[in-house]
């Protein structure tokens, strides 16, 4: 696929909110066609960050540094992105208080 699309990515778990340190630090992996595209470590609550990237197949893993394990509740994909698209991609918690990534277009 070419082209690229946008993601803007927000932090909105607050730690506490789990019995963890407010800033509930996370590393990111993003994998593109399953090879590992990029690390974003050290990610905390209401930390933002926006990106381009070449359309393809995404997948996104979070790594939880206080629990010391992925959080399979907040994995995404794999899934097709197309050129063009624009998406918010935000961590928070989900009614049962389960950390969740919620995407959304924009």
């Amino acid at each position: 696929m070419d082209g690229t699309w946008d993601v803007n990515v927000v932090h909105g778990i607050n730690g506490k909110s789990l019995g963890l340190s407010k800033d509930l630090p996370v590393n990111i992996t993003v994998y593109k066609d399953g090879v590992a595209l990029a690390h974003i470590n050290n990610f905390t609550f209401k930390e933002r960050f926006a990106a381009a990237l070449p359309a393809g197949e995404y997948k996104i893993e979070v790594f939880s540094q206080e629990l010391g394990t992925i959080v399979p509740s907040m994995t995404l994909g794999p899934v097709m992105i197309s050129a063009g698209a624009d998406l918010l991609i935000r961590a928070q918690l989900s009614a049962g208080k389960t950390p969740v990534l919620v995407v959304k277009s924009k």
